[in-house]
Parts: structure tokens; C-alpha cells; sequence
């Protein structure tokens, strides 16, 4: 019976996700080159006057950083932690908000 749960323990850890472990990843140079930032660590990131169009950061935590005059337009920002961030001047045109956190 041990032997079984053991089993099925390990296939149930082998089969998930590594994103269900990862909390917040630091993004890679090919995450930045794809625009692929889903649930990256960019807290206090200095994104001013970057181009972002189009680019995934659902999931991201982008508390405090500063994305003055950057180009957000069609971002899918889905449930980002944009928690004082410093948006002003930035193209969020298209961009998708739905559930982000843009308090303080």
C-alpha cells in the first residue's frame, strides 16, 4: 500500500507544471526577446520608455516598477501586480487589465 501511494505521489509531482512551483520567476534574455513574461519577478524594474506592445505579462509582479512612457499596447497585464507603479505618459491601448492590481 506504501509502495503504491509512492507511486502515485511521484507521477502526480511528475506530471504538474513547474509553473505551479515557481513563484515569480526572474525572466530570461529569450523570455525578453519571445515578450514572454508571464509570472516574471520585475518588482521595481526600471521599464521606461520600453516597448512592450504585445507582450505577456499576466501574472507578473510589477510593483514599483517604473513604466513611465513605455508602450503597452495590446500587453496582456491579466491578473499583474501593478501595485505603485509608475504609469504616466505610458500607450495602454488595448491592453488587457482584466484583474490587475493597480492600487496605490
Amino acid at each position: 500500500m506504501k509502495k503504491t501511494l509512492a507511486i502515485a505521489g511521484y507521477l502526480a509531482l511528475a506530471t504538474t507544471p513547474i509553473t505551479c512551483f515557481a513563484d515569480h520567476l526572474i525572466p530570461t534574455k529569450s523570455d525578453w526577446e519571445s515578450g514572454n513574461l508571464s509570472h516574471t519577478n520585475l518588482k521595481g524594474a526600471g521599464l521606461r520608455v520600453d516597448d512592450l506592445s504585445e507582450a505577456n505579462l499576466s501574472d507578473a509582479n510589477l510593483t514599483g516598477a517604473d513604466l513611465s512612457y513605455a508602450k503597452l499596447k495590446g500587453a496582456n497585464l491579466e491578473n499583474a501586480n501593478l501595485s505603485g507603479a509608475k504609469l504616466w505618459e505610458s500607450t495602454l491601448w488595448d491592453a488587457n487589465l482584466e484583474n490587475a492590481n493597480l492600487s496605490g
